[in-house]
């Protein structure tokens, strides 16, 4: 029972909400058997872990039917039935707490019902709630046109003159709306072919561009958000700076007008954008991202970003390290702990203070951390074998270095999942700092050699590292350049 799919549902669900639900199951209404409300008390006395041993499914049924031997069939019956109680309880859950949603069916009760002496204080009550309605977003437009469009049929029922201002605004309601909604699906779906070979048709894309050229985006901000996103994914790069530019202007402002989701989403939009500048050689993009890290960091966005957060953090340190922010890097990985997997997470804050410390010049701080890594995460390894040889080569431990380069060369041959670009990336790496080491400690090859071997590599990470450290072999040899 401890995976069961009513337990992962009851997982998420607050002490708070867990008492709702208590008096939901145990209502008469819902005419719930009896033996589902004795499973549904069994099992929130361990909320909200769920991992003790009564929790086995013998056990459970042994409590449910003291003098029956286990039946599967039976225990996944009485299961099935408190999933769709549960479930049931979530959705009603969402509507009453959505107040326009709740207003929305209340109207149509009304309409349906024939009671219509009550939808004037119903229908204001309803314009009262969608004011408070937190987000300024799909379902907000959506809402917003299915409120006017009940209205204004309300309104022409009664032979009132005053439907023509009714049934402009149901049509600009929907207009925006739609528009809006294009734009939003219209950004993801042209990321996406960014990254996969997809041939998604976007319809009506041409009227919907045309309506944004001509609306007033200021007084919505929303569609401009979402047109300058889309500017932004379809322009060339350096004309995208501009919607980019004003893009980054906007999110401030709408921390509170879309969901959290959503803004992630346009982060990542804007922070992706960055990185391409920034592979282009705009070295300045580099600060940008670092900024639009903190603000997730700071706003709690970073960790619903739909990626592992020991990746973000890898990313995230990297980029502060390349600007040289060393206190802010070091307070950012030790807070950051507590949020990372468990099973890896001494050696994944291990391995950021190593690439902190060797940021820094630090080498032997460096490589005692990394020496203290036990088990390192999969997203780590190839990073953390290629820090451990440049640590290797700046402490001066040829032998290590050499057999590291040796078990990373034939870790990468092994290793299916790589693409084969990425692979013959890192295996050229592995070669060249060999070729470095030797240059250096055995005095094997010149550095002009060396720097014309490195510009015949058309796939090699660490690139500006070996030419500052063929440099730095010059300035050892007195050879001028």
């Amino acid at each position: 029972m401890h995976h069961s799919k009513v337990i992962q549902f009851l997982k998420k669900l607050t002490p708070q909400e867990l008492k709702k639900l208590n008096r939901y199951i145990h209502s008469p209404y819902f005419q719930i058997p009896p033996k589902v409300h004795q499973l549904f008390d069994l099992l929130v006395k361990y909320h909200p872990d769920f991992d003790h041993k009564s929790l086995a499914k013998d056990r459970l049924f042994q409590k449910l039917y003291p003098a029956e031997d286990y039946k599967a069939d039976k225990l996944y019956s009485l299961n099935k039935m408190l999933l769709r109680a549960v479930m049931d309880f979530m959705v009603d859950l969402r509507i009453r707490e959505n107040g326009i949603t709740y207003h929305l069916q209340a109207l149509q009760v009304l309409r349906e019902r024939g009671l219509d002496q009550y939808m004037d204080t119903n229908l204001k009550d309803a314009h009262q709630s969608f004011k408070k309605y937190p987000y300024k977003d799909g379902d907000f437009f959506y809402h917003n046109f299915r409120l006017f469009e009940i209205d204004t049929q309300w309104t022409l029922q009664q032979n009132n003159r005053a439907v023509e201002a009714g049934l402009q605004t149901t049509l600009e309601s929907l207009d925006h709306f739609f528009v809006t909604e294009k734009l939003r699906f219209a950004c993801a779906i042209i990321n996406r072919k960014k990254i996969l070979k997809e041939n998604t048709e976007i319809t009506f894309l041409d009227d919907v561009l045309a309506y944004c050229e001509k609306a007033n985006l200021e007084s919505s901000p929303t569609l401009e958000m979402y047109f300058q996103t889309y500017r932004m994914l379809t322009e060339e790069m350096e004309d995208a700076e501009r919607p980019y530019r004003r893009l980054r202007a906007l999110l401030p402002s709408m921390h509170k007008k879309i969901p959290h989701e959503e803004l992630v989403n346009m982060y990542s939009f804007v922070l992706n954008y960055c990185i391409g500048r920034y592979k282009m050689g705009n070295i300045g993009f580099l600060r940008d991202m670092l900024d639009i890290y903190k603000i997730l960091l700071d706003k709690g966005l970073l960790f619903i970003m739909g990626l592992p957060i020991n990746l973000i953090l890898k990313n995230l340190v990297t980029v502060a390290l390349k600007l040289e922010e060393y206190k802010w890097t070091e307070r950012t990985i030790l807070k950051m702990r507590d949020k990372l997997p468990e099973a890896y997470q001494e050696g994944t804050v291990s391995y950021n203070l190593a690439n902190l410390y060797f940021a820094k010049g630090e080498y032997d701080i460096s490589l005692k951390h990394l020496r203290t890594v036990a088990f390192i995460d999969p997203f780590y390894r190839i990073a953390y074998d290629m820090l451990l040889m440049k640590n290797y080569y700046e402490c001066e431990e040829m032998e290590s270095l050499l057999s590291r380069c040796h078990a990373f060369y034939t870790y990468l041959k092994r290793n299916k999942t790589l693409a084969e670009r990425n692979r013959e990336a890192y295996m050229n790496m592995a070669k060249f700092i060999r070729k470095l080491a030797r240059a250096k400690f055995e005095g094997k090859s010149h550095p002009d050699k060396l720097q014309t071997e490195l510009d015949q590599y058309a796939l090699l990470v660490e690139r500006d590292w070996f030419k500052r450290k063929i440099e730095e072999l010059r300035e050892l040899r007195g050879v001028r350049s």
